[in-house]
């Protein structure tokens, strides 16, 4: 998670202005036998691009190229600082336990550390942590402070705001240190971070009652992530859009569904506005209110098929919610399930 002891060899490329983050998840299980002491999750972006644990012992990249641009020395380097850094969580957290809970409690803590480079080239960083699933406190860098989020843990955000040296320490890491080697990793991942994919279309209804019909635009198989999908009403975007978040697909693209309700009587002209770095311009897709099965539109080379099953499937789950926003609506509790999936050691994955 600490940088700053890895080596200052490469050169800071120039990069587009996209927005980017460099984030490390971190958890401690302390009792837990089934789970490594701790772990390590580095993610770029969209991609997982380092992982590490205290059975393995040394630091697997987790693409391939990642592995192709550094060497040994830069995962040992990585391993060595997240030694370091977990002793120093774990002291803290084991006097904390002790004082609350006795010497043979079992606990687990969750951290994250990262930075963001916006699209105007200004960065943000930031360090928190959550106890037990309970978010607990978080860095503010400029003052220098530890804030506790929760009462509970006032006590030990106050051990942390005792060592002004390492505060210090902890400011040059986010605004310099990660800044650095987050500019240094899009590059080495240029070609994956900049691909550009187009989505596939597909539009359904279904009846919900005799004069309701709901009608759904499954955008699906694009890269990257950001993506603007509306209604339009006779060229007017509909307000009352229920939306799911923009979900992951199993080949590093994405989906996400948007759904209006109509009256039996409304003869309105309808279309999905999609809006994407992979298209020239904004496109609209009618939605052809004689079609029976649906509408199944390809916008560019490389999209992922979808099916009518799928929409039905996504349809029939019943689950609306609006996208949050990048990291700032996750939690340290939240990420760290992402910890808990099985390892092939020493392979890197595509």
């Amino acid at each position: 998670m600490l940088l700053v002891t890895l080596l200052n060899v490469y050169c800071v490329p120039n990069v587009s202005s996209d927005f980017h983050i460099l984030a490390f998840y971190y958890i401690l299980s302390r009792g837990g036998a089934e789970m490594p002491e701790y772990s390590l999750v580095a993610m770029l972006d969209d991609y997982e691009i380092v992982y590490f644990d205290s059975t393995l012992q040394r630091t697997v990249p987790r693409q391939q190229w990642m592995a192709d641009s550094f060497d040994n020395h830069h995962w040992d380097a990585i391993a060595i600082t997240m030694a370091g850094f977990h002793g120093l969580v774990r002291g803290n957290a084991e006097i904390f336990y002790r004082q609350q809970h006795g010497a043979s409690s079992v606990f687990f803590v969750q951290g994250m550390c990262g930075c963001e480079l916006n699209s105007d080239n200004s960065t943000e960083g930031f360090i928190k942590f959550g106890y037990d699933g309970e978010d607990a406190y978080v860095f503010d860098k400029d003052r220098l402070s530890w804030i506790a989020v929760n009462p509970e843990f006032q006590t030990l955000a106050d051990r942390w705001n005792a060592n002004t040296f390492m505060n210090k320490y902890f400011k040059t890491l986010l605004e310099k240190d990660c800044v650095k080697w987050l500019l240094i990793y899009l590059r080495a991942g240029r070609e994956a971070l900049q691909r550009k994919v187009a989505p596939e279309v597909f539009i359904g209804k279904r009846s919900d009652g005799d004069r309701v019909l709901r009608v759904s635009c499954l955008v699906s198989g694009f890269y990257p992530w950001a993506i603007e999908v509306t209604w339009l009403g006779n060229g007017e975007e509909v307000a009352d859009i229920e939306s799911s978040d923009v979900l992951p697909n199993q080949d590093m693209t994405y989906r996400v569904l948007k759904t209006i309700e109509l009256s039996g009587d409304d003869r309105k002209s309808y279309s999905c506005h999609i809006e994407h770095a992979s298209l020239l311009r904004g496109i609209n897709v009618p939605w052809e209110r004689a079609t029976e099965g649906g509408t199944n539109v390809g916008i560019g080379t490389g999209a992922a098929a979808v099916s009518l099953t799928l929409l039905g499937i996504i349809v029939g789950i019943g689950f609306w919610s609006k996208r949050q926003n990048r990291r700032d609506q996750q939690s340290p509790s939240e990420t760290s399930k992402a910890h808990q999936r099985p390892v092939e050691t020493g392979r890197v994955l595509p």
